[in-house]
Parts: C-alpha cells; structure tokens; sequence
C-alpha cells in the first residue's frame, strides 16, 4: 500500500510511521518541519525507506504528491488548543484551509483519506454522553472550531474519507508533545514537581486516547473499508484519575491547585461505541501510557527542593 502522512513528524505521526513501515507498505511524509521534530526520523527502517519531503500543506503541488497512493493520512495542524487564541487566523489558515487543499487533492487522485479531528469540537456539554450524533456543538477555541468546519469539509466533499474525533492523545512517541494534561502531568511527576489542576477542575471528566489505540482504530478503519465520523478514544478520565495512577508511582506526587486557565473549563464524555460496533477495541489505558512515559524519564531528576 502507498501511504502518503501529512504533518508525519510530530505527536501522532512519529508513531503510526513506523508501523506501515515495519508492514511493508510505502510511505510519503510531508511535514513543514515548523516543530523541528527531526528525531522522528531516527531509527526508521532502512531497508524499506521513508520518502520524506519538507513542505507545507498550504502551499505544496498536493495533487502531484498524491499522485499514485492509495491512502492519505491528514494529521498536518497546530494543536496546541489555548495558544490558537492568540492565532486565530493562522490556525484557520493551516486547520481549516491546509485541509481543504488535502480533500481536494485527494478527490482528484482517488486517494482514500483519513482525517484526524478532535473531540474539543463538542465543547460545552449539558451532561450525559456526546457522540457521533450530538448536533449542539460549541468548541471553545480556535483549534477546534477550524477542526469542525474541516470535518463537515472533509465529510461533504470526499465520500471516501473518515473522520476520526480523536480524545486528547497521550503515551510516548519520538515527537511526542507534552502540553497535553496526561503527558504534562507525568513530565513534571518525573522532575519532582506538583501536579497543576486548575481549581474546579479535579472531577471534570475529558476524552483520552492512547497513542496504540490510535494506530489500531487508523488500521481497523482502513482494514473494514469504514467511512464517515467516528469518535475515537480510549477512556473518559479526570485529572484526579490520572493523579491517582501517579501517585501509584510516585507516592510522594504533590497537586496545587491554580486559578491559570491551564485546562479546559468544562466536563463531557464522548461515547466511542460506534467504533466498537465495527469490531475495533481500545486495549490501551492511563497504566499502559503512563508508566512507559515514566521509564522514557526515569534518568532525569528535577532540583533538590
């Protein structure tokens, strides 16, 4: 299989690559190198390359680097969600508009396409479970207000292409990223610094998706020949859960409450039954992606207090 990843380099991206690649298929990475997440190409296979190209989805001969493969991966974006506030245009640019040109691209060539989005896009909820089908939609950021004007894109213009809304995504991987609320929560357990919650924010429950379950629901979906929008996560989870799996690892793991907006401000649980009925399950969980983001820091301590 020709697989072409937009965006391959970072979180998401440095994880799925590998695999199609240990699998035998061919794989493209477009990435714009604006993280400068070069280390995702350590270690790759070298018996099976990796094309990789540095360019932009906003400006890159899209059509021309489709030309040929079978799958598109859409995983291209800013997803820092509270740093687009001050961006909003950018990030309309580059999450709205960058796909955009990747649907189009993809039409032209035929290319099955699976587009990463985000459950950020439910926003606000009145209580009870969100999915696939909940119509009153409030994301509260630029970030997810691009990704659900890119989902109805995506789903509008291109009858091949599946949308996974994607949970807050953590485990490790070589461009993992940590402004997350898990993947930040361990890197400052593992330096010896307390755990920041802002202030009502201990029970609100959110999506997680851990970075194997991911890669399986990307698999299953091109496996099953499954379209459409599908909710995909491993678990709804509090930070007092992710608190507690730490404290089972670092005992002496202290919280202090903030009044910083450092995380969203509002409680929902999204269902991922619909991807369950095609088959899929998640088999990953906070123990899994936790305790193996712990031993990736287990030779770094953070000063003597």
């Amino acid at each position: 299989m020709r697989i072409c990843i937009t965006g391959g380099l970072g979180h998401c991206g440095s994880f799925i690559v590998p695999y199609f690649q240990q699998n035998g298929d061919s794989v493209t990475i477009l990435d714009n190198l604006s993280t400068q997440r070069y280390a995702s190409l350590y270690g790759l296979d070298e018996h099976n390359p990796v094309r990789f190209i540095e360019g932009d989805i906003l400006d890159y001969d899209l059509s021309g680097l489709f030309h040929g493969a079978d799958v598109v991966i859409c995983l291209a974006a800013i997803t820092d969600a509270p740093s687009t506030v001050a961006k909003p245009a950018e990030t309309w640019r580059v999450n709205y508009e960058g796909t955009q040109r990747v649907v189009d691209a993809c039409t032209l060539n035929g290319c099955r396409l699976v587009f990463l989005s985000t459950t950020s896009v439910y926003g606000v909820s009145n209580g009870g479970m969100v999915d696939e089908l909940t119509v009153d939609l409030k994301p509260q950021s630029p970030y997810a207000e691009a990704k659900l004007s890119a989902e109805r894109y995506v789903l509008f213009e291109n009858q091949n292409a599946t949308v996974l809304r994607c949970g807050t995504v953590y485990g490790v991987s070589v461009g993992m990223r940590w402004h997350t609320f898990v993947n930040r929560a361990v890197w400052q357990a593992a330096l010896g610094q307390p755990i920041t919650v802002w202030r009502t924010a201990m029970d609100q429950l959110r999506p997680y998706l851990y970075l194997g379950d991911l890669l399986s629901a990307i698999v299953h979906v091109l496996d099953n020949n499954l379209t459409g929008l599908y909710c995909t996560l491993t678990d709804n989870h509090a930070p007092r859960d992710i608190i507690k799996v730490l404290k089972h690892y670092r005992p002496d793991l202290t919280v202090t409450l903030t009044d910083d907006k450092i995380m969203n401000l509002y409680s929902y649980c999204v269902s991922n039954q619909k991807l369950i009925s095609t088959g899929w399950q998640p088999k990953g969980g906070l123990e899994t992606g936790i305790a193996q983001t712990l031993t990736l820091l287990g030779g770094v301590r953070g000063k003597e207090t």
